[in-house]
């Protein structure tokens, strides 16, 4: 089984609106995610879920996670591309200010982009 997620915290509690917790199920894990973490449309169909986390920093933009179900076996493929889609600081690359990662956690494998 082969998951791809951009960040997940798989262990932590998040609350909607609401107040009921959100989760997240994939391929027969599940899991709450952080309470602070805000659930939004996903904004295309090849996300399962989306969610939009604030900063309080103003210089910043908010950080979006997303969750996919399982998709190209190649997952460097995808990373590669999202890494271009953003502009790293001057004298930088893409890989000098991102991080991944990979490790199986209840049967599954899932790679994160950070």
């Amino acid at each position: 089984m082969r998951l791809l997620l951009s960040i997940l915290i798989l262990s932590s509690v998040a609350y909607a609106a609401d107040d009921k917790p959100v989760v997240v199920s994939l391929s027969g894990l599940k899991a709450e995610a952080p309470k602070d973490w805000k659930k939004v449309k996903p904004a295309n169909l090849l996300r399962s879920y989306q969610f939009k986390l604030a900063t309080p920093d103003k210089d910043h933009s908010d950080a979006e996670v997303i969750v996919m179900p399982e998709s190209s076996a190649d997952v460097t493929k995808n990373f590669d591309k999202w890494k271009g889609q953003y502009t790293p600081p001057d004298d930088k690359k893409a890989a000098d200010v991102t991080k991944t990662d990979k490790f199986v956690q209840a049967g599954a494998t899932l790679h994160t982009l950070d």
